[in-house]
């Protein structure tokens, strides 16, 4: 009698199953419903990906010309305090040769006058 009573409750069982199924299958529906939604959503977040890239290329390119413009700027300047600062040098050194003789002439006085060459 037991094993009828088992079998009776596993009958059972299995009916309620089949309730259950079709729940079920209202569930997978509503996810099946719910990944579509989400795959478009990726898709769009794909396509928002590809234009940021685009416009960081985009950034890219025009930091990379204004730093360009910098650097031929500097180059420029750099020649420029070249050329003036070789004028000042070749100045410097007529001055250097000018102040080399009064002070050599000075000096020269000086022990003169010490040693009473004068």
């Amino acid at each position: 009698m037991d094993t009828v009573t088992n079998m009776l409750a596993v009958k059972n069982t299995g009916f309620e199953m089949e309730g259950n199924s079709s729940q079920l299958e209202n569930r997978v529906t509503r996810l099946e419903t719910h990944v579509e939604h989400i795959n478009s959503n990726i898709s769009e977040i794909k396509a928002d990906l590809k234009d940021v890239r685009a416009d960081l290329k985009d950034f890219r390119a025009s930091t990379d010309a204004k730093f360009d413009q910098m650097n031929d700027r500097i180059s420029m300047l750099h020649v420029t305090m070249t050329e003036k600062f070789g004028e000042m040098n070749k100045q410097f050194g007529e001055i250097k040769v000018w102040a080399l003789t009064v002070l050599g002439g000075g000096i020269l006085a000086v022990i003169a006058h010490a040693l009473h060459w004068l």
